[in-house]
């Protein structure tokens, strides 16, 4: 049986495909949103980030939210306080759209992340088109050559690459790279077992003095928020945590405090 990376990969490619055929006549639709970086917002402020999570499913937990509105949501997050919107467009495991990017980027003047698995540059250009700030690269599903190719793709068109690690050999595939924007997943891919100590792990391990980290998954208390704070990581991803509660606004600001 294969496991959820190798299946994922295999609907990548296949919808991959079917984008460079749908596109081959002509160009993706012109971007009407205006660019907003979360780069710039890190450089300008020592505060701590939260880019909150439009997620309506996930594999390891199956539905969390599919009546979630994206772009009720995403107005709720920002009156909250979130400093970027992640938008999961994947379809199959986690129930996104490529259109739920677009609901909330009409919505909000804040930095959108396009969470997706991304494999390919044509992924990028509709990235681009869509409306995304940013964009997840994942290195666990992409080789070192390809990440850089990918990465170098992202900043020359302008979108802001979010480079995901989760264990040292995807570390070891960022060392040349030094990527401005890290995420360093607490989630396993393979087994979904999340941990908060991968995060101090990797980043006790890091060396890239003008990177920005940020940590992912696994957050629901001000206690692991502060753990990982003391280790200098710049803000954390939520995701299931803000989409399942029934008081999300009171727990984003008490994340966006970061403990203080």
């Amino acid at each position: 049986m294969k496991n959820f990376l190798e299946e994922i990969i295999c609907l990548k490619e296949l919808e991959v495909e079917t984008l460079k055929l749908q596109y081959k006549e002509h160009d993706f639709p012109e971007r009407k949103r205006a660019f907003h970086s979360f780069i710039e917002g890190l450089k300008n402020s020592d505060d701590f980030k939260v880019i909150s999570e439009i997620k309506k499913a996930s594999p390891s937990k199956g539905d969390l939210n599919t009546l979630l509105n994206p772009k009720l949501r995403a107005l709720e997050y920002v009156e909250a306080g979130a400093d970027c919107i992640s938008v999961l467009t994947e379809r199959h495991f986690f129930k996104g759209k490529e259109q739920d990017i677009i609901d909330v980027g009409e919505a909000v003047d804040i930095p959108l992340l396009r969470k997706d698995f991304i494999i390919d540059s044509v992924q990028l250009q509709q990235s681009l088109s869509l409306g995304a700030d940013l964009v997840l690269l994942i290195a666990a599903i992409n080789s070192k050559e390809k990440l850089k190719e990918l990465y170098d793709e992202a900043v020359k068109l302008g979108l802001e690459p979010l480079v995901e690690i989760h264990d040292e050999e995807d570390l070891e595939k960022i060392l040349e790279l030094k990527p401005k924007l890290i995420g360093i997943n607490n989630r396993n891919l393979r087994s979904f077992k999340v941990d908060i100590n991968t995060t101090i792990t990797l980043k006790t391990k890091m060396n890239f003095p003008e990177s920005y980290v940020i940590s992912e998954s696994g957050f629901d208390c001000i206690e692991k928020i502060n753990k990982v704070k003391e280790c200098g990581i710049r803000g954390i991803l939520v995701g299931e945590a803000f989409v399942t509660s029934n008081n999300f606004k009171k727990l984003l600001s008490s994340f966006k405090g970061g403990g203080d």
